[in-house]
Formats: C-alpha cells, structure tokens, sequence
C-alpha cells in the first residue's frame, strides 16, 4: 500500500509539473485539472497532500525549480579580471539558465500575480542565489562605496525573472524580441552597458571628491 501511494503521488506531482511546463499553464492549475491529468481521483489530491497549496508546496521541495550561481556561471563564463563583466556575465548567465527552465518560468509568472505556496519555496531559493553569487563574485571584487550593489543586482534580477518569464510566451517586449538570438544578445548587450555604467558611474564620482 506504501508503495501504491508512492506511485499515485509521483504521478499527481508529474502531472502538476507537465501542466507547468506549458506557456500559461499556471492559470489551469487546479485540483480537478492536475487529477484529471494525472489520471486519478481528486480526492486522492485532498487525501495525499491535503489540497492543492499542500500540493504545490510539495512540489515545490522536491522539484529542482532554480539555477544555481555555478549553472549561471556554465552559461556565461565569468571572467575574474573586473567587477563589471563579472557581475554582467552572471546576470547574463542567470537570464540564459531561467530560459530554459519552462516550469520556473510559470512558476514565476504565476508568482507576479499571486502568492501560493510556490511564491515562498521561490522566495529562498532567490535568497540562497544571493548569498552563492556574494561569494562567487563580490569577495573577489571591490565594489565602490557608493554603489548599493545589492539593489542594482535586485533590479537586474528582476528585470530577468520579468523578461524569461514573458519570453516564454513569444513576441517582443518594448521593441525586443524576446525569443530570438538577436533580442537576447541585445539583452545581454543592455545589462552590460548597464552594470558598466553603474560602477564607472560610482568610480567617477569617487575621484572627484
């Protein structure tokens, strides 16, 4: 009977994991349409998991839902030279990685418009990239006193959660085309002038005090 319930489990959770990974999946989450998917009764959802944030929260600890630092950094390698295209190749490697992770990208679409159970399982996966990237990267560069890195990488990694996320529907964003080569290196182009811009910025202000 364990086993059977192991099994039945497995299948419900694969079933959430499938609806997912298809563009706007998330609006078709429910417990009627996860069971009809999977194939069992809805009540075994209810009965195993408790409904459906019990689902999700399951889901969400079993499921491998978010690059790592070191996935970013076989993206985009990360030279060791500077702190400007050390933090734009992570960033530009965390956007790549997000890309290919379809059920990440509802997770997070679903996230910008409600809170579930999948919102806080992101929550600390963000936070445990932040701690990985500080000491990937920032103990090994100075950043300048006036820059809040902290906020410009909340910024950066915001616009691509944003921009993976509604890349996966296709079309183009403010003149981008978001799922095509060429809008990705002009992405990729745009968060390197930036990050660069930032820290000269703060460099520049520097020798002139």
């Amino acid at each position: 009977m364990a086993r059977d319930r192991a099994l039945t489990e497995e299948k419900i959770l694969a079933a959430l994991g499938a609806i997912l990974a298809e563009a706007g999946g998330s609006r078709r989450i429910g417990v009627n349409a996860v069971a009809a998917r999977a194939g069992v009764d809805k009540v075994l959802i209810y009965r195993y998991f408790g409904g459906l944030e019990g689902l999700l929260a399951a889901f969400a600890e079993k499921t491998d839902l978010w690059p790592t630092v070191e996935e970013a950094a076989r993206a985009r390698a990360i030279p060791e030279t500077d702190l400007a295209p050390a933090l734009a190749a992570l960033v530009q490697g965390y956007l790549a990685s997000l890309r290919r992770r379809p059920v990440t990208l509802e997770a997070i679409a679903w996230d910008m418009g409600e809170r579930n159970a999948l919102s806080e399982r992101l929550d600390r996966l963000r936070e445990q990239w932040r701690r990985d990237a500080t000491t990937r990267v920032f103990r090994q560069h100075k950043v300048p006193a006036k820059v809040d890195i902290e906020a410009v990488m909340a910024v950066l990694a915001a616009a691509a959660d944003h921009l993976a996320a509604r890349g996966r529907l296709g079309g183009s964003f403010y003149g981008v085309a978001l799922d095509d080569p060429v809008g990705h290196k002009r992405l990729d182009d745009a968060l390197a002038a930036i990050l660069e811009g930032v820290l000269n910025y703060a460099r520049a202000g520097k020798e002139s005090n």
